[in-house]
Order: structure tokens, then sequence, then C-alpha cells
């Protein structure tokens, strides 16, 4: 290795002892995050490059200042759980991306001839900050809040929340609320949802009906738009959560369950990033990350569940 004050550094040579040939020059661009998905080198193994992952900022570089350096890393958790993670000596700042766990649907109760549709759960919110101050060295816990479980009898649950914490260091990205229940021929709303990098303010779930309106029930709200209002020919559609990549990873989550159907002549809402569409019959569980679960159906003389809130998660990338 050629150490230069400035341009690109180049490997090469045979293979000696003591020195680093061809396929060390390789692990170097993929220990640094210089190839992406494809193969395809997107940066150079330069002077700041060989500098950031040795901690060194000026001065000769040794091989040893290279040894047991991990370069950036992007950690992901996403099953519900805690976590710790331990940061590197030297580094200073981490980029996070968090989402709660989606809301489950609500259920639709069996009454007269008709139960109402249920409401559509909501998703988690998203929370995505870059530059987060932290030391090296110290400990970050981190929680992966589950998804709220649909109901048979009653409104879903909602989301646990997700959360990092350390010396200094405090995110949460709220879970969704759970969808109301459908019941005595009037359909259930859509749970809220708390707003993307909005702390405590948060959107609405769409309305249900009342008695004698026929509507179906209300899409829960995403993290990104309130939840649509359930209507007498289709059911609410879930608001709209996040679309985006992270650190090359891509993400599709933190969006409303859709609403229950009133009866089968009723179209059911559909869920929106990652939440779970809403039931003719039970409800569809959310199927990517913060996504609420779908509502009930409000059909036949059956009560049927509405479908689960999927499980949050949380990518934290370490330069």
């Amino acid at each position: 290795m050629t150490m230069v004050s400035s341009g690109a550094i180049s490997i090469g040579g045979n293979a000696t002892s003591g020195s680093l040939n061809r396929s060390a020059e390789l692990e170097l661009y993929q220990t640094l995050g210089l190839y992406n998905s494809t193969g395809t080198a997107t940066g150079s193994l330069n002077d700041t490059a060989i500098r950031n992952l040795a901690n060194v900022s000026s001065g000769a570089i040794s091989l040893g200042s290279l040894y047991g350096s991990s370069g950036p890393t992007l950690h992901s958790y996403i099953t519900a759980g805690t976590y710790t993670l331990t940061i590197p000596a030297g580094v200073t700042s981490i980029d996070v991306f968090a989402v709660g766990g989606g809301g489950g649907g609500g259920a639709a109760i069996y009454s007269f001839n008709y139960g109402g549709g249920g409401g559509g759960g909501a998703g988690g919110q998203v929370i995505n900050t870059t530059s987060l101050a932290v030391t090296g060295g110290e400990t970050l816990t981190i929680t992966v809040g589950a998804g709220g479980a649909g109901r048979t009898n009653g409104g879903g649950s909602p989301g646990s929340n997700s959360t990092i914490t350390g010396t200094g260091v405090s995110i949460t990205a709220y879970g969704g609320s759970g969808g109301s229940s459908g019941e005595d021929e009037v359909s259930g709303g859509g749970g809220n949802s708390n707003k993307y990098n909005g702390g405590t303010t948060y959107y609405t779930g769409g309305t249900g009906g009342v008695f004698g309106s026929l509507n179906a029930g209300g899409g829960g709200a995403g993290t990104n738009s309130n939840g649509g209002n359930g209507g007498t020919s289709i059911a609410g559609a879930g608001g709209t959560g996040v679309n985006t990549t992270f650190h090359g990873v891509a993400l599709n989550v933190g969006g409303g369950g859709g609403g229950g159907a009133y009866k089968s002549s009723t179209a059911p809402g559909a869920g929106t990033n990652g939440g779970g569409n809403g039931g003719t019959f039970a409800g569809n569980a959310g199927v990517n990350a913060g996504g609420g679960g779908g509502g009930a159906g409000g059909t036949t003389g059956t009560a049927y569940a509405g479908g689960n809130g999927y499980a949050g998660a949380v990518y934290i990338y370490v330069p």
C-alpha cells in the first residue's frame, strides 16, 4: 500500500509476506462500502476513505491501525424484541431509521343482518434522522415494537413503540393505534398514526359509518397522511406511509390498513405502504414494517377478526 497525501491509493502486485494483494484491495473496497449491491464501485479507495477506516486524521498510517476496523456498517433489527449495539471507537455520529409497530385491525361483530365493517389499524410512526451524536464505546439499547393484534371482539390492539436509547440518545417511533370494531350495523373508524418525524403530532384514521348509513369501515392513518373515510360502495383506504431507500435498503413502511367491507357487495379498503387490505370476511395482516392490519368485513352471521399489525423495525448506519 502506498500512502499518499491526496488522490487514489493503489494496492497491487503479487502477494508476499507482509504485503497486501489484490484480494486485500477488494476486501477494503467492501469494508468501506465502496461497492453497491450490483458489484459496481461507487467510490475511490482514496486517502480520506483509508483515514476514516483507520481513524487516523493525519500522518502515516500503519497496517496495524487497519486491523479490526469494520468500516461503515448497516445494522438491521426487523424482529420484535430488545437488542444492544456498542458504538465503535472513534465514531461520533450515526444515521437512524426507526418504525413503530402497526396497529391491529378492528373486528366485525355480527348483529342483526350485518355487522359494520371494522376500521383499519394505523401504520407505525417513522423516524428518519441523520448525524445523531453518539460517543465511541457507548452501548445503545434498541427495542423493536411488536405489531398490534387484530381482534375478534372489539377494536384492534395498538402497535408497540420502537425505541433507541443511550447516553444522550433517545429516539421513539410510536406504534399505530388499532382500528375500531364494527357492530350493530355501524362500521368502525381507522386508527390514528403519529406523523413522520413529527413527534407526538398525528394523522387521524378515516371515519366509518353511523346507524343506517351503510358506510364501510374507515382506513387506518399512515405516518404520512390521514386514512380514507368509509363509503357506501368501498371502504376507506389506509393512509400513506414512507417509500424510500436508507443506505441501500429499500423500505416501504408505516402505511395504514384498509377498512373492512360493510357487506359482501361493498369493496374492502386497500392497505397502503405495508398496511394490510381490509376484508370482506377477516381482515388481512400488515405486510411490511409498521403496516397496520386491515379491518374485518361485516357480512354474514359470523364475527370476523381484524388483521394483525406488522412489527416495527430499526436500522442504524454506523459510518
